[in-house]
């Protein structure tokens, strides 16, 4: 296998009690979010007939998982993103108005859509739950992810000016504020379909998921790597064996020694979360 190939995985699921659904992880320091699911009374999806989704937290070791303080709301709340440095916390919800019970907002086409909020870190919990300031009730934003210098916030839309369905987008972080409008990522990244769940390796190589490009059924792991110019090359498929007939979602695959949500560089040296539709849980695999 070439230097720098990243390696084909397999990860035995393993799986929470009570939890019926989990995805999209994310390694943190020493803790490991995810989005779940757990069967309750109350309010339910009106297109699944399932309870809402929560951000859970656990040990990356190994533990019980815990709701994230300080964020999760009566409807969908999703897909962390912590930030580099710890202090701000991205996230997914479902839009709603705030001073209507059980009430979902909807677009022309009866779409609830999601946008991306922020939270700061406090003593004890995530604070401040603010929008980031993309939504426009019309367009989803997810799936955040960041640049691991901090100077970037990467996410999936269906906004006007986009290639196809989903495309992924970038903001610019200056300080304390958000550079807008986003930028698109072009159509070497973007394609007709939809492009999401990106996820950095440094500053210069993005794993993403498509269904529209290499892909072998549903979405498909990709990587591309920015060269010295700042132009992002061809995307490749990432680790052939591995990838599974069932449609794959968000992934996490994080080098042992290195901060941040990052991918391996060889392939005797990874760590890595995968999750797919049909599994339960977490699932892991390191190599020797």
């Amino acid at each position: 296998m070439p230097a720098g190939t990243p390696l084909p995985l397999k990860c035995p699921p393993s799986k929470h009690r009570g939890i019926r659904s989990a995805f999209a992880p994310l390694r943190s320091g020493d803790l490991l979010y995810f989005t779940g699911a757990v069967e309750r009374q109350g309010a339910r999806d009106p297109y699944t007939d399932l309870s809402y989704t929560d951000l859970y937290q656990m040990p990356a070791k190994g533990g019980t998982p815990t709701l994230v303080p300080g964020v999760n709301g009566p409807y969908h709340d999703g897909m962390a993103a912590p930030s580099p440095d710890g202090s701000i916390l991205i996230f997914t919800r479902s839009s709603h108005q705030e001073d209507k019970v059980n009430k979902l907002l909807l677009d022309d086409s009866s779409v609830n859509n999601t946008t991306l909020y922020y939270a700061r870190k406090g003593l004890s919990e995530w604070e401040r739950v603010v929008e980031v300031g993309l939504s426009d009730e019309s367009s989803m934003f997810a799936h955040p992810a960041w640049s691991p210098d901090g100077s970037r916030l990467y996410f999936s839309s269906d906004m006007p000016g986009g290639k196809g369905g989903m495309d992924l987008w970038y903001i610019r972080r200056n300080g304390t504020t958000w550079e807008l409008p986003p930028v698109n990522m072009g159509s070497m990244i973007n394609s007709v379909g939809d492009d999401v769940f990106p996820s950095m390796k440094g500053n210069d190589t993005l794993f993403f998921a498509s269904d529209a490009q290499i892909t072998f059924g549903g979405l498909d792991i990709l990587y591309t790597v920015r060269d010295s110019m700042g132009t992002w090359n061809r995307p490749y498929p990432f680790g052939l064996p591995a990838e599974q007939p069932k449609r794959r979602f968000q992934h996490d695959v994080q080098s042992r020694w290195q901060d941040g949500h990052s991918f391996p560089r060889t392939a005797t040296d990874t760590t890595a979360f995968c999750l797919s539709k049909s599994w339960t849980s977490r699932c892991w695999s390191e190599a020797p």
